[in-house]
């Protein structure tokens, strides 16, 4: 009797050890599945820029883009040859703008027209520099604190000579400045529109035209 307790108790020790080993092991399937149930995430990678047109869109507290260039690059002249207009349709003074660069100052003279006129060609121009500026017309001198002008004369503009052209014509300050240049509006006379920069001496310079909207580009060399 002794002997067959002994034989049962070891069956039972054997068959204990080996339910407690089947429930601790990792079988192939489970393995696999475990793999399955947590896939490695893809990174993200944060070093690669916006692209130049998502970043220009961007408000300017954000935008990556460069500071404004001269309009002409680096072709800075003393003085410019008149240029006669080809300018069809018409071309009210609409606004005078000036803003200050790093190396340069920029005046921009924009134009507009009535809305069922279109507006082809190119404005002209005769721009040169002078000690004492005058107005259209009546010739009268225009005081300016300043020791020269680089005075523009704008060709094929037009006059606000019907209401719509009322409305749109310039009706900003006369005489104002930006850093250490002055710009003086003398307004328009028949088909020229006579604007002066004052400044301490005279500087290179750079003249283009743009369009949408029509505007004269002056950059002035600091």
């Amino acid at each position: 009797m002794t002997h067959t307790r002994s034989f049962t108790v070891c069956i039972s020790l054997t068959a204990a050890i080996s339910l407690l080993a089947g429930c601790t092991a990792t079988s192939p399937e489970s393995e696999s599945m475990s793999m399955q149930s947590s896939p490695t995430l893809p990174t993200t990678d944060t070093s690669q820029s916006l692209p130049a047109s998502d970043a220009q869109s961007l408000p300017n507290s954000q935008s990556s883009a460069a500071p404004p260039r001269p309009i002409d690059g680096d072709n800075w002249v003393t003085s410019i040859p008149e240029k006669m207009p080809t300018l069809e349709g018409q071309a009210v003074l609409h606004d005078i703008q000036a803003t200050e660069h790093e190396d340069f100052y920029r005046v921009v003279v924009e134009f507009a027209g009535e809305s069922d006129q279109e507006t082809t060609g190119e404005l002209g121009w005769f721009i040169g520099w002078t000690e004492s500026l005058a107005s259209q017309g009546k010739g009268a001198p225009i005081a300016l604190d300043k020791k020269t002008v680089l005075e523009l004369n704008i060709e094929g503009t037009t006059a606000p000579v019907t209401p719509e052209l009322e409305t749109l014509y310039y009706s900003g300050p006369q005489e104002f400045s930006v850093g250490e240049i002055t710009v003086v509006d003398d307004g328009t006379f028949e088909s020229l529109t006579h604007i002066g920069i004052g400044m301490d001496a005279e500087r290179p310079f750079q003249v283009r035209q743009l369009g949408n909207p029509l505007r004269l580009i002056v950059d002035i060399q600091k």
